[in-house]
């Protein structure tokens, strides 16, 4: 009973929506985070059919749970996640909206002033948040490459994620405290061994 407008500035695709491209998991490295796997459980069926792809982790040689994943120049032991995947995120967004009987409007917002004709305001701006409340927060960078190439066949995780996103291959992310070109130059490598 409850009527939700979200601001979104760079619309249903990339920008804050693509962080991590879509890459769906309960796990930090190889090991599974139980709250994170009870939260996946949740969410799973909203998940579903926006799944595009299977997601597996690179490893190291003598893994016990890892099989052999070759695609591009990338060779290795792998890890296929049993419940994981990437996400196909404007098309994921787009039906939780229309679900949720969400209105969504492409539009930056630069003062809670704007917003004068809501009982409530939900602040979920990430690194933005400062611009709009006073936070004690440290800026940080991620940045991703997308490429439009064939993507691969699987959602990768290793020292980069490559995240196939429609025609679309995401490479990423950067951990920047300053925006510096060697940080996508990184990126740049590693997306050859998928090309």
């Amino acid at each position: 009973g409850v009527a939700v407008t979200l601001f979104a500035a760079t619309g249903t695709g990339w920008g804050v929506s693509g962080v991590c491209g879509g890459l769906v998991h309960a796990r930090r490295g190889l090991v599974e985070i139980p709250a994170m796997a009870a939260a996946l459980e949740k969410a799973w069926p909203f998940f579903e059919g926006h799944i595009k792809s299977p997601l597996v982790r690179m490893t190291e040689e003598g893994t016990v749970e890892a099989g052999d994943y070759t695609e591009g120049r990338i060779c290795g032991p792998a890890m296929l996640f049993e419940r994981g995947g990437a996400l196909d995120i404007p098309a994921y967004l787009q039906s939780l909206f229309t679900k949720a009987g969400c209105t969504l409007v492409q539009q930056k917002i630069e003062s809670l002033d704007e917003l004068t004709d809501f009982d409530a305001i939900v602040i979920a701006a990430g690194a933005g948040a400062p611009h709009f409340v006073d936070l004690p927060c440290e800026e940080l960078y991620g940045r991703a490459l997308v490429y439009d190439v064939k993507p691969p066949s699987h959602g990768v995780l290793g020292e980069v994620y490559f995240a196939p996103q429609g025609e679309q291959l995401a490479v990423g992310a950067t951990y920047e405290h300053e925006i510096e070109e060697r940080h996508l130059e990184k990126l740049r490598k590693y997306a050859t061994l998928m090309m």
